[in-house]
């Protein structure tokens, strides 16, 4: 009965967690930043990068550079984005369009504190119409009316990331820099993806599996004859279920 009821608590957390983990609803939202330690699911390798030369009207070209990572844990796709200043004077940054990311794949999107780069505040919302009448998600800052960052000579904004469900990647994204078009394509997700538990549910996935393998090893015992020539009594002494 005690192993029944450990199991039915198991089952009760594993419910009650299977719909947990960061999700983000779309709507306007000043991202708080995370780490690595915070967040470990993060963690993976860099499976695609590619550099971007932006030209501003009125600004030095800057940089924006574009990655993917899989993680780890659970294979799916990270999409970062990282605005970068190369040049020995100030730079403006205006707020970015991104499209490929509708209410499917875009899980939350957050800013990597432990990554380097200038900690300036980040506004993020869930667009119909990001670009034309193609849904996105925008990117700015809360701090200035036209949403440009200011970047100083040879610094980078903390990269941003698009954590998704996505299992596959394609190279056909726009960004649009209020107006101005990135004249390559980003990394967006695919048509495939994936429903992966977050790791604090792998982990109870683990306990449920060890509570039963646990119960029929009891079970196994419970009923082995005590009669039978190669069987131990003292094994066989068992406590009721």
């Amino acid at each position: 009965m005690r192993t029944d009821r450990a199991y039915g608590i198991v089952i009760l957390l594993l419910s009650s967690t299977a719909a947990s983990g960061v999700t983000w609803s779309g709507t306007t939202s000043v991202l708080p930043g995370t780490t690595l330690s915070d967040r470990p699911e993060l963690v993976g390798q860099i499976i695609a990068s590619q550099t971007f030369a932006v030209t501003v009207p009125g600004n030095p070209e800057i940089d924006l550079q574009n990655w993917v990572v899989r993680e780890d844990s659970t294979g799916l796709l990270d999409f970062y984005y990282q605005f970068i200043n190369p040049n020995s004077v100030s730079a403006t940054v205006p707020g970015a369009a991104i499209t490929g990311f509708d209410t499917g794949p875009a899980l939350d999107v957050d800013r990597r504190l432990d990554a380097g780069g200038l900690t300036l505040p980040v506004v993020a919302v869930r667009s119909n119409t990001a670009i034309g009448t193609v849904p996105g998600i925008f990117l700015g800052n809360p701090e200035r009316g036209s949403g440009v960052w200011i970047l100083s000579p040879v610094s980078s904004l903390t990269p941003i990331f698009i954590h998704t469900n996505a299992t596959s990647f394609q190279p056909n994204g726009e960004i649009n820099l209020e107006g101005v078009a990135v004249p390559s394509t980003a990394y967006i997700p695919s048509s495939t993806f994936a429903s992966v538990p977050e790791p604090a549910n792998l982990t109870l996935v683990s306990i449920a599996a060890v509570a039963l393998a646990y119960r029929a090893r009891r079970r196994q015992f419970a009923f082995k004859s005590p009669s039978s020539p190669n069987s131990d009594p003292r094994r066989t002494r068992v406590t009721p279920l």
